[in-house]
């Protein structure tokens, strides 16, 4: 078996830090116990381009939920099958869509 560490560059200034817009019905603790997800629902997320503007492959985010770029997720079904991966709408601060990422469950 393989253990990896994933860590987040703090010294970097100019990263896309995502606050989630409509959360509110879900728990914090959601998708830090490694149950399955079975709600279908629309998780979006914002990001004030004011804040940062680059993007990363791990997204830091208001609730310190483990969310991916779609690069970092095809890596990780290389890997690993037993990854439950669950789609998030990014926009920006206006309500634009920009990006697709991904809430990743293990």
């Amino acid at each position: 078996m393989r253990y990896y560490k994933l860590a987040m560059d703090m010294t970097r200034e100019n990263d896309v830090v995502l606050h989630c817009k409509n959360c509110s019905e879900i728990g914090l603790n959601t998708f830090a116990t490694g149950e399955y997800y079975s709600e279908i629902s629309n998780i979006v997320f914002y990001y004030d381009e004011k804040e940062g503007n680059v993007w990363t492959d791990y997204l830091a985010n208001d609730k310190g939920w483990f969310i991916i770029s779609e690069r970092f997720k095809f890596l990780l079904q290389k890997m690993n099958s037993d990854i439950q991966f669950i789609d998030v709408s990014i926009c920006d601060i206006e309500g634009v869509d920009t990006e697709k990422s991904i809430i990743l469950q293990i």
